[in-house]
């Protein structure tokens, strides 16, 4: 084991160094997005009404890159990046989304399949989203994808945010330093690996703002072997020919399959991992319990010999011996029967023994299965993330009317969120200061620009105490978020009575309340409802604004 182990760490080495000399191949526009596309294919795609907020329209572009293979050689890959258009001079966050699991080359996301929905909706919210295909996938990546290979993953996440980057500086695209890194099922191993190998190998490099990696197999030679040994069913019983082919690849431990598998998979089986059937025709061909498929003194040596070639192998690819220094989020859904929750809990416990500094697990849902686990897990970590993003600029005005007509002792007050200071001010007076003072009735339209470029605008009414003005813009508050058992909405220039709907992901009102003109601040008593993601739904008179709430 701690052979094997020396030999991984100067195989990681020797690899960093060569992904360092990693150049952009090619960069071709496949999609391009209004706001009304994006909506539209959302919809298309099963996604509910609200659950994304768009704010920009979008571009996708499949990215070619050099990079190396699992054996260290030079080889090529693919993926997507998607940028978001409009506010050009501002440096946007960089978020790289690992996809799950597929077998079949053509299935990857740079062929706009599967996941490929997630990189449009992280996009649509200002964005920068890069999705690897990893090697093995996509139309030019040769061989077998090295399937639940740690450094494999992260070298292709690596080389491909490497990639973006230089195509972005090509066409001056402007992006700043955060980085965000997530991912579902074999995403989030992947991302879980590119984290580690960041922060260990890299760090002047990139700095990874947060991560949020989801419903991994992050403990594989513990709770995700259990897969192997047990003697019962699974949902996904191609994951193990799937591991065993990508290891023997990487690890060279059988010479013939004739020495691993029982009759017929010895045979049926190998034809098929080539990448060009998807591994629903892969389990066509075997049992849905998996160990029927392994001979009988392998698997009882497997089970009873811990250091065994294979759960040695298992053992190099498990990512929970480190401590991550940013904010690190692990959701799950307790009814996952696919990737077990105590993945999360292992790795959780570990990296906090380990120093770690901010690591939580969170139970997305303690019902869901892993397919329907994926949607609220991602809206999850959006709210997760939000809070650090510098590119976000929350912009509200108070208002003080003049005394009287012609008295011209109004004021315009800024109250400014997020973006990063050293900010500029550009009113609608030609004024450049932070506030108006001493101003006459009317409109006035400000936009702030910080140091990064990134811009918000607002607009205030000002007119004479004692005489109907035009009312300011509705604004709304939600806190804390995400929140246990209550949340407060803070409700700003509402003239009218407000409903406010609860609403979760499947479009079923759980809570309503009815606000009358005046209230402005409404405490929600979630206690005893179910964690999850829920759209806060509030009307009054012919406004409608929609909040997303988390609720664990």
């Amino acid at each position: 084991m701690k052979k094997l182990y020396q030999l991984l760490i100067l195989f990681i080495s020797t690899n960093v160094f060569i992904s360092a000399q990693i150049r952009l191949q090619s960069a071709q526009l496949i999609e391009d997005f209004s706001v009304t596309q994006i909506d539209s294919f959302l919809v298309a795609q099963g996604v509910p009404n609200g659950a994304v907020d768009i704010t920009n329209p979008i571009k996708a572009y499949k990215i070619t890159y050099s990079t190396v293979s699992w054996d260290s050689s030079a080889t090529v890959a693919t993926g997507v990046v998607f940028l978001p258009q409009g506010n050009d001079n501002c440096k946007r966050p960089i978020l790289n989304y690992c996809h799950g699991t597929i077998i079949k080359k053509i299935d990857a996301p740079s062929y706009k399949v599967g996941e490929y929905v997630v990189g449009i909706c992280f996009s649509a919210n200002g964005y920068i989203a890069v999705m690897p295909d990893y090697l093995g996938l996509g139309d030019v990546s040769p061989g077998l994808h090295p399937y639940i290979h740690a450094h494999s993953e992260a070298t292709a996440v690596v080389d491909m945010l490497r990639a973006s980057k230089e195509w972005m500086d090509s066409i001056n695209y402007s992006y700043s330093d955060q980085l965000f890194l997530t991912g579902y099922s074999q995403g989030g191993h992947a991302s879980m690996a590119a984290h580690r190998m960041i922060q260990e190998t890299l760090p002047g490099e990139f700095t990874v703002t947060a991560a949020a990696p989801l419903s991994g197999p992050y403990d594989v030679s513990g709770v995700q072997a259990e897969v192997i040994t047990r003697d019962s069913s699974y949902g996904a019983p191609g994951y193990l020919p799937f591991v065993l082919f990508s290891y023997n690849m990487v690890y060279s431990m059988y010479s013939s399959w004739d020495a691993v598998l029982n009759i017929p998979y010895n045979g049926d089986v190998p034809p098929l991992m080539d990448g060009s059937v998807s591994l629903g025709v892969v389990e066509n061909y075997i049992p849905d319990t998996p160990n029927l498929i392994i001979l009988p003194l392998l698997l009882d040596t497997f089970e009873n010999d811990m250091s065994h070639r294979f759960r040695e192998a298992l053992y190099d690819n498990d990512l929970y011996r480190w401590a991550p220094q940013c904010p690190t989020r692990l959701g799950y859904c307790t009814a996952d029967e696919l990737v077990s929750y105590k993945n999360a809990l292992v790795c959780r416990d570990s990296m906090i023994a380990r120093g770690a500094p901010d690591v939580q697990a969170i139970c997305v849902n303690p019902s869901l299965s892993h397919g329907d686990c994926a949607l609220f897990a991602l809206m999850g970590i959006n709210i997760f993330f939000a809070p650090f993003r510098e590119d976000v600029i929350d912009l509200s005005l108070n208002t003080t009317h003049n005394t009287s007509a012609g008295s011209n002792d109004g004021s315009v007050i800024t109250n400014i969120n997020g973006g990063v200071p050293g900010y500029t001010y550009s009113w609608s007076n030609a004024a450049t200061t932070a506030n108006l003072s001493n101003i006459g009735t009317g409109t006035y339209s400000v936009t702030i620009t910080d140091i990064n470029g990134c811009t918000a605008s607002a607009t205030a009414n000002v007119g004479v105490i004692g005489i109907e003005n035009e009312p300011d813009p509705i604004t709304i508050q939600i806190y804390p978020n995400p929140a246990t058992d209550h949340f407060t909405i803070l409700l700003s220039n509402f003239k009218e009575q407000a409903e406010i709907s609860m609403i979760d992901l499947v479009g079923k009102v759980v809570l309503s309340k009815s606000i009358a003109v005046g209230s402005d601040l409404v405490i929600m008593n979630t206690l005893g409802m179910a964690k999850g993601v829920y759209l806060v739904k509030i009307s009054s008179g012919n406004k409608v604004i929609t909040r997303r709430v988390v609720i664990r």
